[in-house]
């Protein structure tokens, strides 16, 4: 079977759970650590979230995936979100501190 790409690589994005889940598992593989875990360990505690966050498990999905059903706060949510154009401004030079981020509720 031959897989042809679409678009050059690195000109679109296209997000596809099966894809995330697939990294999650070789995530996990690779760290012998669950991804969970891992997560919580290298980014979660990085951003200075205020409150945990988790991965929803079930009665059919009992451990937690990569693929999504991650719960934050919408204060936390907003800390990765900088963390995301943060890391953005560094590939294109531009300056942008954590010092500069604040939230306020109310």
């Amino acid at each position: 079977m031959r897989v042809r790409n679409e678009v050059p690589p690195g000109t679109a994005d296209n997000y596809q759970s099966l894809n995330t889940f697939v990294l999650g598992l070789i995530l996990e593989a690779a760290t012998k650590t669950p991804f969970h875990v891992y997560t919580s360990r290298k980014l979660w505690s990085k951003i200075g979230a205020m409150s945990d966050g988790f991965y929803y498990s079930g009665h059919k999905f009992t451990e937690p995936c990569a693929a999504g059903a991650f719960n934050a706060t919408a204060e936390d949510y907003a800390r990765v979100g900088w963390m995301m154009v943060a890391t953005n401004c560094r590939r294109t030079h531009q300056r942008l501190g954590w010092s500069s981020f604040t939230i306020q509720v109310g």
